[in-house]
C-alpha cells in the first residue's frame, strides 16, 4: 500500500446572503438561475439557497429566512430512499437529530445539476460504529459513496473502502459532471458500539446518527461564496484558513487509519494574503503515524520523510516564510515510519 499526502498551495429579519460584498448589486432570484447561498436568520447554524417560496415547498424544504435578493432562504433536509437535486441538501439519518439503533440499509442519490463540477460534503454530524483493528470498516457498519469518476468509491484503492467511526467536522470533495448520479449508502447493524467521543459524552453507546451537508459547487459562478467553495482538481479535502487541523478520517484516539485510500489534501492561501511574504506551509505533527515503508517505494521526485510518533493527526499553520529545518530535524532525530510526500516548490514541510 502506498500513502500520499499532497500539500498544494493554490494560488429586519432577513437571511444573510453569502458572498455579496457591501455595495454590490444583489441579483434577483426571479431573473437568474445562478445559485445564491444564504444563512439562517434565527441563529440556526445552517446554509440554504435563495429561491421562490413555492419552489422551496416543492423541494420539501422550509424557509429559514428571507433573502434580500428576493424569495426565501430554503433549507432542504432528506433521508433514506431520496434523490437529492437541490443546490444544498442536508442528508440525515432517520429521526435526526435523535440517534437510532435499528438495523438500516439507507441508500440515497445525488443528481448533479448543470454548471456543477464538484460536490462538497460537510460532516455536520457523523457517529457510527468504528473500524476493526486493521482500520477497515465492518461491512455491516459503513458509509460508502460512489460516483462515475470513482466507481470503486471516492476514497480510491481497490477495496471500496468506506468511512465509519467519528467524523464530525470532516469534509470531502467529489469530482462530478452535470447529470451524474452519486450514490450514498449507509449500512448499520444497530448493535455495534460507537467509539467514545469525549467532547460529547463519557460513555459509548450503540445509537448512531449522521447529518451531511451536500453542496453542489457550480464552476464559473458569479457568487463569491460559490467561488470560495471550488477546490483544485483532484483534492479530497481543501483548506483555506491560516491555522487549523488536518485530521484523518475515523480518528478517535484508538482506531487506525484505513488502508487503500488516495488521500489528497490541498491547502490554499486566501485571496487577501500577500503571496510575496506568505509563501509557505508548516505542518507540526501532534498525532501522526503511517505504515512502515522504504524510501525506495517513493516515486521519483517524492520526498521521503521519517517520523517518530505513532500518530494520525497533523496541524497546519500558515507561515511568513518557507523553512526546511523542521523536516531535516525530524529526519535526524526519528526512527520508525516512512512516508512519501508530494509537495509544491512553494511549500515547506515541518514534522
Amino acid at each position: 500500500m502506498r500513502t500520499f499526502i499532497l500539500i498544494q498551495v493554490v494560488g429586519s429579519i432577513s437571511a444573510s446572503i453569502i458572498g455579496v460584498r457591501p455595495g454590490e448589486v444583489k441579483p434577483r432570484v426571479q431573473n437568474s438561475d445562478m445559485t445564491i447561498l444564504c444563512t439562517a436568520d434565527s441563529g440556526e447554524d445552517s446554509t440554504g439557497f435563495c429561491t421562490a417560496s413555492n419552489k422551496c415547498q416543492e423541494s420539501n424544504g422550509r424557509s429559514i429566512g428571507n433573502c434580500e435578493s428576493g424569495g426565501v432562504c430554503c433549507k432542504v433536509e432528506a433521508s433514506c430512499a431520496s434523490t437529492m437535486t437541490d443546490p444544498v441538501t442536508y442528508f440525515q439519518s432517520p429521526g435526526y437529530p435523535e440517534a437510532a439503533t435499528q438495523d438500516v440499509a439507507c441508500n440515497s442519490n445525488v443528481r448533479v445539476n448543470k454548471k456543477v463540477g464538484q460536490l462538497r460534503v460537510d460532516f455536520i454530524d457523523f457517529e457510527i460504529p468504528g473500524p476493526r483493528q486493521d482500520g477497515r470498516c465492518e461491512t455491516n457498519n459503513v458509509f460508502r459513496t460512489f460516483a462515475p469518476s470513482a466507481p470503486n468509491g471516492i476514497l480510491g484503492g481497490n477495496e471500496q473502502v468506506g468511512l465509519c467511526g467519528l467524523n464530525r467536522g470532516q469534509h470531502l470533495y467529489i469530482e462530478v459532471e452535470p447529470n451524474d448520479v452519486v450514490q450514498m449508502h449507509f449500512t448499520l447493524s444497530g448493535t455495534s458500539v460507537i467509539p467514545n467521543d469525549m467532547a460529547v459524552s463519557l460513555a459509548s453507546s450503540v445509537a448512531y446518527k449522521w447529518n451531511l451537508k451536500i453542496t453542489q459547487v457550480e464552476f464559473d459562478s458569479d457568487n463569491e461564496a460559490m467561488k470560495e467553495l471550488e477546490a483544485p482538481a483532484g483534492c479530497l479535502q481543501y483548506f483555506k484558513d491560516n491555522f487549523g487541523s488536518l485530521t484523518s478520517f475515523n480518528l478517535d484516539g484508538v482506531s487506525r487509519f484505513s488502508p487503500e485510500q488516495n488521500y489528497f489534501i490541498c491547502i490554499s492561501q486566501k485571496a487577501d494574503q500577500d503571496f510575496r511574504t506568505d509563501c509557505g506551509v508548516e505542518l507540526r505533527a501532534q498525532v501522526f503515524g503511517l505504515p512502515f515503508g522504504s524510501p525506495a517505494g517513493c516515486e521519483p521526485g517524492d520526498s521521503a520523510v521519517v517520523t517518530e510518533e505513532a500518530t494520525d493527526e497533523a496541524t497546519e499553520e500558515g507561515t511568513d516564510e518557507a523553512t526546511e529545518e523542521g523536516a531535516d530535524e525530524a529526519a535526524d532525530e526519528a526512527t520508525g515510519c516512512t512516508m512519501c510526500c508530494v509537495a509544491s516548490d512553494s511549500s515547506s514541510l515541518g514534522v
